[in-house]
């Protein structure tokens, strides 16, 4: 009779059981017995849980069901971990691969018990875009406090082979000196110097600024990079410079 004991709560003192299953329902069914015989939970358990699963029997005997053993519930802190992880690859610039790195997730398996999925790339990647916030620049406010800004041009090409133009200003500030990324473009090839200037002026024009307006500007030795910023920007001026000595 141990066998269907298991599925109630017995009252030893009043020689009655509540059955688990029935509980389980949210109905509560008492069973009457005596200190000979326990028949009644027998025939109670048979009569009204013939059909009963095993999932049920396992909940009623308080041991992990089926699907609990094979879906276990979300790790309570998954959400915590995963914005703690976009931050830290924020703060220490750590590539975005670093998700995907074995020895990373070991790290995380280890500290949670494998409990907690690692986010992919593509969502690290998202979400990093997500906590980004534009940067805003008042040239004339700016210009009348500080005088003009410098700017760092660089550009580069994708796996995909598109090409991006990325510009930063140097400014200062109450607290000293400060970069950010004015703006970030997809620029058309070839990389002639006649394309680089064309795209540095429509980036500075959508901030309402034009050539004048910045003090120098910081590229790499590259020869169409030379040919913008050094001879193109500033030729006439240096001419003007010669005629007057």
């Amino acid at each position: 009779m141990a066998q269907y004991s298991q599925y109630f709560d017995m009252d030893s003192c009043n020689l009655q059981a509540t059955c688990k299953v029935c509980k389980q329902k949210e109905k509560v069914k008492v069973v009457k017995y005596s200190q000979s015989s326990k028949t009644n939970l027998k025939t109670h358990f048979i009569v009204s849980h013939k059909d009963i699963d095993i999932d049920a029997k396992a909940a009623a005997q308080g041991n992990p069901t089926i699907e609990k053993l094979f879906y276990p519930p979300p790790f309570s802190k998954q959400e915590e971990l995963s914005n703690a992880t976009i931050d830290f690859i924020i703060d220490t610039n750590q590539p975005i691969s670093l998700v995907e790195k074995p020895s990373f997730r070991l790290v995380l398996a280890v500290a949670t018990g494998s409990r907690y999925s690692c986010i992919s790339r593509a969502t690290a990647r998202k979400r990093i875009i997500e906590k980004g916030n534009a940067w805003t620049f008042e040239p004339q406010t700016y210009m009348q406090k500080f005088g003009k800004p410098s700017a760092t041009v660089d550009l580069w090409t994708s796996k995909k082979r598109r090409s991006y133009m990325v510009v930063s200003l140097h400014t200062n500030t109450a607290s000293g000196l400060k970069t950010n990324v004015l703006e970030l473009a997809h620029i058309p090839s070839l990389h002639t110097g006649e394309n680089i200037k064309r795209k540095f002026e429509e980036i500075l024009s959508m901030h309402r600024m034009n050539l004048e307006d910045i003090f120098k500007v910081v590229c790499d030795n590259a020869s169409n990079m030379k040919k913008v910023f050094k001879v193109s920007l500033w030729e006439d001026e240096e001419g003007e410079e010669e005629a007057s000595r």
